[in-house]
């Protein structure tokens, strides 16, 4: 078996940098060689370091994270098990160097209005919003029951029945399409023992645990998620999309993303509209 594709099969003289930079060889489906020419250095110098006899300085750290793709909280873990201090930053939106990033958010979320938008952090729980997703929420959620003091979780608002839940026609497809964020999540890079405990939580709620399934290494993630809604005979559907800061080389900002809902049928966006008009101020079964 090639050693790009058992990672687990660390041998005793190996050090912390090595294991880590097998697993993200195997991850990437890279031979030594592969990313050695690929890094422009000899495979002979990628094996003596996998294996301690070599050192890496932080240059070369970078250069292998950068050609295996390695997120920046894990290059931070490559460069202290290198030996080196953390790099990359991990600051939230509260700080006040975060006052642009955060006034943009909040422009993006206000220019989506009507329709419902939110940012979510690395345990998918809301940190933004704008009055769209506020309004839909007062109409089909008793928050006080839903999230309590607990931060608010978005995959909570779907799997919990005093949540999204007993209003989604296709639940069955949305819960399994939020534990695959959940799960990826949690084993992405080194593993997240957070990410980890979230998903073995979520798996706990009633009849979830039996739609699971690991999906296999080739699966393709859906790229939107589609929700239908009903309640007082109210067909409500709507697509979202999330995004990232990609290329951010901030800890933080690298794992935020953004979600936007659009209306796939016309009663969900003329409700969209009438809840913008209205301000959430009238019952549901007011909407004609």
């Amino acid at each position: 078996m090639d050693e790009a594709q058992n990672p687990q099969a660390a041998q005793p003289e190996e050090c912390e940098l090595g294991r880590l930079l097998r697993l993200w060889r195997a991850k990437r489906g890279m031979s030594q060689l592969d990313l050695a020419t690929a890094a422009d250095v000899s495979s002979r110098h990628i094996s003596f370091i996998e294996n301690g006899r070599s050192n890496a300085t932080v240059d070369m750290v970078l250069r292998l994270a950068g050609v295996l793709e390695v997120p920046v909280r894990d290059r931070n873990s490559l460069l202290t098990a290198a030996g080196y201090a953390p790099m990359y930053r991990e600051i939230g939106l509260e700080a006040p160097e975060r006052e642009q990033i955060y006034t943009a958010l909040r422009t993006f979320l206000e220019n989506q209005e009507p329709f419902s938008a939110f940012v979510i952090d690395r345990q998918f729980n809301v940190i933004l919003t704008n009055q769209a997703f506020e309004r839909r929420i007062a109409l089909f959620v008793d928050a006080e029951k839903l999230w309590g003091k607990e931060p608010r979780n978005v995959v909570h608002l779907f799997l919990s029945k005093h949540g999204f839940r007993p209003y989604v026609e296709n639940w069955q497809s949305v819960a399994q399409w939020a534990l695959e964020q959940v799960y990826r999540q949690a084993h992405d890079g080194i593993g997240d023992p957070a990410s980890q405990h979230l998903f073995e939580k979520f798996l706990d709620y009633p009849d979830v645990r039996k739609l699971w399934r690991v999906p296999p290494p080739d699966y393709m993630y859906p790229p939107v998620l589609q929700i239908t809604l009903r309640k007082f005979g109210l067909s409500l559907g709507t697509f979202f999309i999330m995004t990232t800061f990609g290329t951010s080389q901030d800890v933080y900002l690298q794992e935020l993303r953004v979600v936007c809902g659009y209306p796939t049928n016309e009663a969900a966006r003329r409700f969209a509209l009438w809840l913008a008009k209205t301000r959430g101020k009238r019952a549901l079964s007011d909407f004609k």
